[in-house]
């Protein structure tokens, strides 16, 4: 400050630095993380056995017999038994590595192998989720609906053309189960039919919490994961 011709200064600056302590949480913040649903519904009767990247498991199609007519007089069609082997090769092998050196772990007050084993099993059981969730398109011929065209208004239509093919091919109707990405179950849930607690039938469950439960013969799950198809119609004018 200056007054007339003399300047004063501050002389005895107060530094009060090292009395304030750096606080770590002894928590991290939570990792956000996707539903991942997929893989508990597969099936896995081979999973104790099979561990190695590049095995094969040979499973069987059991073929169909056909029921035939006969009199007293007649003798029995005998019909050949046979199965179909179906291979399914592990040929997947994702994998989550990551690397802490003996001096890292020394200067950091957590134990750092512990603290990023759980960000590296989530993006590992993403990976299993994705993978999954992209064997849909492997059975494109046996399709229902309009591929990004699903809506409040058709939902209902597409389950139940979906339940139809399924019927028609002769899936098992027990435990069935319905993906739903994101988008779907949105407009799934504007319908009374998913959350009018006196059609569902759960005291009012699935308008609280946006569960879809058992619908239309399908155990019905939102995933994440689900690849979904923006669409945009265009006429004759998208290249």
């Amino acid at each position: 400050m200056i007054f007339g011709s003399k300047t004063w200064k501050t002389v005895y600056a107060n530094d009060f630095d090292a009395f304030i302590p750096e606080l770590w949480a002894s928590e991290s913040l939570a990792i956000l993380e996707e539903n991942m649903v997929v893989g508990q519904l597969v099936h896995r009767d081979f999973s104790p056995e099979i561990a190695n990247f590049g095995d094969i498991v040979n499973t069987r199609k059991p073929s169909e017999f056909e029921a035939k007519r006969k009199t007293d007089n007649d003798n029995v069609t005998i019909q050949d038994a046979s199965a179909t082997n179906i291979a399914v090769p592990l040929n997947q092998h994702p994998h989550v590595s990551f690397l802490i050196r003996d001096g890292e772990q020394a200067k950091a007050f957590k134990n750092l192998r512990e603290e990023y084993l759980v960000p590296a099993n989530i993006a590992l059981a993403r990976q299993v989720d994705r993978i999954l969730l992209g064997q849909a398109i492997r059975f494109r011929s046996n399709f229902a609906g309009q591929l990004g065209q699903l809506s409040s208004s058709n939902v209902k239509s597409y389950i139940l053309d979906t339940r139809k093919v399924m019927n028609i091919n002769k899936a098992p109707v027990e435990n069935r189960s319905l993906i739903l990405s994101p988008s779907a179950e949105t407009e799934a849930l504007k319908l009374d039919l998913f959350v009018s607690a006196e059609q569902v039938g759960d005291n009012g469950t699935a308008l609280r919490d946006a569960s879809l439960g058992r619908k239309l013969g399908f155990n019905t799950f939102m995933a994440q994961n689900t690849p979904d198809i923006a669409w945009k119609y265009c006429g004759y004018s998208c290249y």
